[in-house]
């Protein structure tokens, strides 16, 4: 796994070391599919702005940077590529110090003055953190936790929904927010109810990952039906569907989320029986 040091300025970065620009929901690529080199935008002259170490993997810094402005003219090879897939096609390892990049660039943008008196914050060398030059508060890199939960009835059936915001049309399992004062149990629960009006019992941990747009920590559970009929609310979810994994499932999310790996253990549960 890689090591995530305190966020740090960086005035010489490596020119062996990785440069992840984020714009929007994409992501600077080079000919190589991989984030490019330090060398190869000095080379190309794209300037290197706010640069901080966000990781080191394998002895390889991984550094973030400014945000591009969409409008931004890319000096070939380099070009942009959608994050989501971007990130399908990494290794653990990888996901996670690219991850952190991202979310570190769009803290950086978000917190570029005080929330309590909008003086320019600096960065704190001493504790990573974002600084106020004047009154002194400090912003640290933000994460907001956020529930995922797979669905099961029985041995054989699993719940998924359609969102309608998915830019393509495929299955999931259910995902919301933490409100504050919760517990995960209690956003499952609060979610279940609002987007599909059923109940849930059994709740186990699955695992977590971390979902840079901008800067959420899923944890992921297992649930197991208990009640209700199902009600898509019609704003968030377009459709719920209980699906029989003995019979081909619909089109589900790609290897390298959780959401499609709580799927997969599923599946796999039914192949070992």
């Amino acid at each position: 796994m890689p090591f995530f040091p305190k966020p740090a300025a960086v005035a010489k970065p490596a020119p062996a070391g990785v440069v992840v620009f984020s714009v929007n929901r994409e992501i600077l690529i080079d000919q190589s599919g991989r984030p490019p080199t330090v060398a190869t935008c000095q080379a190309l002259g794209l300037p290197l702005k706010d640069v901080l170490l966000a990781a080191e993997i394998g002895g390889m810094p991984c550094y973030s940077v400014q945000q591009l402005a969409p409008e931004t003219t890319l000096p070939p090879p380099l070009q942009t590529t959608s994050l989501r897939a971007f990130l399908n096609r990494q290794s653990p390892a990888w996901r996670q110090a690219i991850t952190r990049a991202v979310e570190l660039s769009s803290w950086r943008m978000e917190h570029r003055f005080c929330g309590r008196c909008g003086t320019a914050m600096q960065l704190n060398p001493d504790d990573g953190a974002l600084r106020c030059t004047r009154c002194g508060f400090e912003s640290f890199p933000i994460l907001s936790p956020a529930i995922i939960v797979r669905i099961t009835r029985g041995d054989h059936e699993i719940l998924l929904g359609r969102n309608r915001a998915f830019s393509t049309p495929f299955f999931s399992n259910f995902a919301g927010f933490v409100e504050s004062g919760e517990t995960f149990e209690d956003a499952i629960r609060r979610e279940l109810h609002e987007e599909i009006g059923v109940e849930v019992t059994d709740i186990r941990y699955f695992g977590s990952q971390n979902w840079p747009f901008p800067h959420t920590l899923l944890a992921a559970f297992t649930a197991e039906y208990a009640g209700g009929e199902l009600h898509p609310d019609g704003e968030e979810i377009a459709e719920a569907t209980w699906f029989d994994v003995r019979s081909p499932l619909p089109p589900i999310p790609l290897p390298g989320s959780i959401s499609r790996a709580m799927i997969d253990d599923f599946l796999a549960m039914q192949r070992a029986t």
